[in-house]
């Protein structure tokens, strides 16, 4: 494809000229058709007047079928069919010719420089096309450009809320979503529409939900977990994510929690390729809940705040607070049991799944710094780690996972005694741990499985 021509595509004028106008005169001529007689005609009916009266001095034939009385055409005429025919494919080969060409050199994209803004708009609305993003781009341009009208602008923000992701959950073209997602932030960035039409575009961003044990014992903390995960726009828009500390509402009383979080917004629409991540803490009395809650169910609303902003640290673009309810029930002691599974295949695939990255255990200035990969894993786990040399055991982090599809990595941590030096092999020892996942907002039964990864080296890298 060659390079687009700078200025107006006067090639397109030339062909029009020459090609077009000839055709379309003769598709003109061909219908006016060839006078094969000299007989009067009716100028309003077309009737042959031939014979029907003398005519009338000073005064046209009145024509006997329509009434008209008008000066009569001369002769009666027969359409040329093979000019109509030569005309339209005349018309037709330079239109053709200068759309192929126009294309070839200028493309869609060059091409929509030159659209007015309310056929771009009509390209985007449809949705379903590649037509729809490279209006949206153009759209996009303009508008960074200073190029489009307040009117203009107040309108593209209406068709953002309502075509868009925002608006538009049976949207499924991915690259038309993500163009959505850029003009769409290109608008909050100069202000463009109400609150209102703000924070449904943020949503579409931006995903939260709230998560907390069913049934804790009474009188110990409450797991709790807030759960994010960000869409478009892409990730050269630059946006941020804030997930500001929650508010827990109960009995009309609130309790701040020290918490937040957040994000990048860089993912990218369609696949399951959203990022995501969450934030963890444990309601006790003082801190999310009231003092001398007693068994029972308890009800709680969690307001989450949050942001979006143009950096992590950039002006504000849109804020609200997401309100979640969320309910648990305080039970006696043994009420909340963890179920254990057993079986034997699970068990085989839950070893054969489970890696230590690099197959070490680093040891830096604060203790171990590694990772778990685990691939698939249909069941819910929760381990106690150890290592383990000859008789001495130590223990190392704890892991808690629920159902896993694809990969995954799971930091550990903890301390390495002193004797061992650099190159000790020790073995990686996984326990089932009950009391683990009865710290999680959502495990309720896990693999009772322990096993164990062999020679695992310890690792002090040599201080510089």
């Amino acid at each position: 494809m060659s390079q687009a021509s700078a200025g107006f595509p006067w090639f397109i004028v030339w062909v029009v000229i020459i090609g077009f106008l000839p055709g379309l005169l003769l598709l003109i001529a061909g219908r006016r058709g060839k006078r094969i007689d000299d007989h009067p005609i009716c100028r309003g009916c077309g009737f042959d007047l031939v014979g029907t009266h003398e005519p009338i001095p000073d005064k046209h034939p009145k024509c006997p079928e329509c009434g008209t009385r008008r000066e009569p055409l001369v002769g009666n005429r027969k359409r040329r069919p093979v000019l109509v025919l030569a005309g339209v494919l005349l018309m037709l080969a330079s239109l053709g010719g200068a759309g192929v060409w126009g294309y070839q050199n200028y493309g869609a994209e060059q091409l929509a420089k030159y659209k007015p803004v309310w056929l771009l708009r009509w390209e985007a609305r449809s949705g379903s096309s590649s037509a729809a993003g490279v209006a949206l781009s153009e759209m996009t341009v303009r508008l960074k450009n200073g190029q489009l009208s307040n009117t203009a602008l107040e309108r593209l923000m209406d068709d953002a809320v309502a075509y868009g992701p925002a608006g538009n959950p049976l949207l499924t073209n991915v690259a038309i979503g993500n163009a959505w997602d850029d003009l769409a932030v290109e608008l909050l960035r100069r202000g463009v529409g109400t609150p209102a039409e703000h924070e449904i575009i943020g949503r579409s961003w931006i995903e939260f939900s709230v998560e907390v044990r069913a049934k804790t014992h009474v009188g110990e903390s409450v797991p709790i977990r807030f759960k994010r995960r960000e869409f478009g726009p892409s990730y050269a828009a630059g946006l941020y994510g804030h997930l500001d500390p929650p508010v827990i509402v109960m009995d009309t009383q609130r309790y701040p929690l020290g918490m937040s979080s957040g994000g990048s917004l860089s993912a990218t629409r369609g696949g399951g390729s959203s990022s995501s991540g969450w934030s963890g803490t444990s309601l006790a009395p003082s801190y999310g809940l009231p003092r001398g809650l007693g068994l029972g169910v308890h009800e709680m609303v969690a307001e989450v705040p949050v942001r979006i902003t143009d950096g992590q640290n950039g002006p504000l673009l849109v804020h609200w607070t997401e309100p979640h309810p969320v309910r648990f029930e305080y039970v006696p002691e043994g009420g909340d049991p963890i179920a254990m599974i057993h079986d034997p295949a699970l068990a085989a695939q839950v070893e054969q799944a489970v890696e230590l990255r690099d197959g070490e255990l680093t040891v830096n200035t604060y203790g171990i710094n590694a990772m778990l990969d685990w691939s698939s894993i249909p069941v819910d786990l929760a381990y106690q780690l150890y290592m383990q040399r000859g008789e001495q055991k130590w223990k190392l982090s704890t892991v808690a996972s629920t159902q896993t599809v694809g990969n995954h990595g799971f930091g550990i941590g903890g301390a390495v005694p002193d004797e061992w030096e650099d190159g000790t092999l020790v073995d990686l020892v996984f326990e089932p741990a009950p009391d683990v996942a009865s710290d999680t907002p959502d495990i309720t039964a896990i693999l009772d499985h322990a096993f164990v990864i062999r020679g695992v080296k310890i690792v002090r890298p040599t201080n510089p």
